[in-house]
């Protein structure tokens, strides 16, 4: 045999070999690597062999077949990239990829596939619900390739969703926590049921505890607010509310406490003074009637029932009471009360009116009464007030404790302080007392002021000036009724000569006024007095004051 020199080889599509797609005469081995065939096309091929002699004949034809193009790469079709709030199972599905046997689906955490939820290699289908292998609220990446026997395509577009959740806990706006004086009409208002991207109602509960006492129930809310109307006053109520999606409820909202705001106080009640009272003191006390939830009142005091001349605009009172010390005598006012809080005032209650008491006289005081040198008795007293217009003066026969009956024997005019009786009798004792009036009033009667009147007071010559101060024993002594003594003044003096009982209680004064320098004689009767011993006082001063003269004597009367 002779030795093969080369290998002649053709590949063509057809059987005529006409159109040859690969000719190869120069082959020196027996196996040939063709590049570049189309795939899933029918190509026949033959050998022949050559040596010294020349070719031989072709090999018999075969055919074959190439193997079919690897499938396109898969379009992911739904849930869109970047869906959120997916209600489990969720669905996955692709546009059908050309020449595509089965399909591989991965799932992931993550965007890199390292770990994997999910995978099947062998889908045939363009779509897999997913088994209940997902986390609610969670973000998923998920990626499809095809294959067939030709080989995989490449992945598709990683694209990501987010399950759905339960929704999360609302936040509670208004009223805030704790809130006070709420209106008893009012609207709720919550924050929107965040990372929950389809929450569909919400659950609104209303109650007056946290133990189920429920007063308003709405779970069919879509919005974030609930109006309420007809709550009452000054109570307690408790709110919260919930959100709820295809998913279902979520977490209620912490309670939230509030108290509605407490009523318009009602209209107070006067007390005192009573409508059309009279003779109220200047500084009197207004008082009126507690109203439940006031918080403060308002006072307000008029001289004139329209109110258009106010004396007293008082909106700050917390009590039922207003003391005023700013009144007139003998005026006439009005007043009225209203209440106050947060929820608003009332209306004012109907006025009352009162009218002030006559300013009163003050009595006058210190009353005394001296017989002058001519037998008068002269009054002197002290004036304490300032709305007099004028003093009765009043006189008896006999001691404050006679039962002598006081007759006026004159009156004065204002703010005059003295007065001279000159109808009395020698040797008689007199007991006088004032009292001040005006048109409206009088006054109190003054202090008793009783004296001796002595006529026969008189100055007697002597040989000479007195040289000393000086006051005889009475003569005689004892007597019954009158008795005689004398006194002496060497200088102008101021003279009073008193008379005492036994005890040292002042009866009298016989002499009180200022004496010229000399000698003088005095007679006195005690007729009106009682048996016993008596005690007489001379107290002499110089004019100038720098020389003074005290002495006492006793003297006895005898019925």
């Amino acid at each position: 045999m002779k030795t093969i020199q080369s290998y002649h080889f053709q590949l063509a599509t057809d059987s005529l070999f006409t159109l040859i797609f690969v000719d190869e005469n120069n082959l020196s081995d027996t196996t040939i690597t063709i590049n570049g065939l189309s795939y899933l096309t029918d190509y026949y091929w033959r050998v022949r062999a050559r040596n010294e002699v020349g070719w031989g004949d072709w090999s018999e034809t075969w055919k074959l077949t190439t193997i079919i193009e690897p499938p396109t790469i898969p379009i992911l079709a739904s849930p869109p990239n970047n869906s959120v709030g997916l209600v489990q199972p969720v669905t996955l599905s692709w546009y059908k990829s050309n020449r595509a046997e089965s399909y591989s689906l991965q799932v992931s955490e993550v965007p890199n596939f390292t770990t994997l939820v999910f995978s099947d290699t062998s889908l045939i289908d363009t779509s897999k619900t997913l088994p209940d292998v997902l986390s609610p609220l969670n973000q998923y990446y998920w990626r499809v390739s095809a294959k067939n026997i030709g080989g995989v395509s490449d992945t598709s577009e990683i694209w990501n969703f987010k399950t759905l959740g339960t929704p999360a806990s609302v936040t509670l706006l208004y009223p805030e926590n704790d809130a006070q004086n709420i209106p008893t009409t009012l609207t709720f208002f919550w924050s929107k049921a965040h990372n929950r991207e389809s929450t569909i109602i919400y659950w609104f509960e209303l109650a007056t505890d946290t133990l189920g006492n429920t007063v308003i129930l709405d779970t069919t809310l879509t919005d974030t607010s609930k109006t309420v109307t007809a709550l009452l006053n000054d109570k307690i109520y408790y709110w919260r509310v919930n959100a709820k999606n295809e998913a279902g409820w979520g977490d209620f909202s912490e309670w939230f406490k509030f108290k509605t705001i407490r009523p318009t106080p009602s209209i107070p009640i006067l007390i005192f003074p009573q409508n059309n009272t009279s003779g109220i003191n200047i500084t009197t006390t207004l008082i009126w009637g507690k109203v439940e939830y006031a918080d403060k009142y308002h006072l307000q005091l008029s001289n004139d029932s329209s109110f258009t001349n106010i004396i007293i605009n008082d909106s700050t009172i917390t009590d039922t009471l207003r003391v005023v010390d700013s009144l007139q005598y003998k005026r006439m006012y009005f007043w009225r009360v209203r209440s106050i809080n947060i929820a608003g005032i009332s209306s004012y209650s109907n006025f009352w009116m009162f009218t002030t008491k006559i300013k009163p006289v003050n009595p006058p005081t210190s009353l005394t009464a001296s017989v002058l040198n001519d037998g008068k008795v002269k009054l002197n007293w002290i004036d304490n007030s300032d709305n007099e217009i004028g003093f009765l003066i009043f006189r008896k026969e006999g001691d404050s404790t006679s039962s002598n009956q006081l007759i006026c024997i004159d009156t004065v005019e204002s703010n005059v302080i003295s007065y001279i009786d000159s109808l009395v009798r020698d040797s008689t004792q007199y007991s006088y007392k004032l009292i001040a009036f005006n048109q409206d009033t009088i006054s109190a009667p003054s202090n008793f002021a009783t004296v001796f009147v002595l006529i026969s007071l008189k100055e007697i010559q002597e040989f000479g000036m007195p040289k000393e101060y000086s006051i005889t024993q009475n003569y005689p002594n004892p007597f019954n009724p009158s008795t005689t003594l004398r006194y002496s003044l060497p200088f102008d003096s101021y003279v009073k000569i008193e008379l005492y009982d036994i005890a040292g209680q002042k009866i009298t004064e016989l002499v009180n006024g200022d004496h010229n320098a000399g000698y003088y004689e005095l007679k006195i009767n005690l007729s009106n007095l009682s048996s016993g011993i008596y005690l007489y006082a001379m107290n002499a001063v110089k004019k100038d004051g720098y020389l003074k003269f005290y002495q006492v004597r006793k003297m006895m009367f005898l019925k």
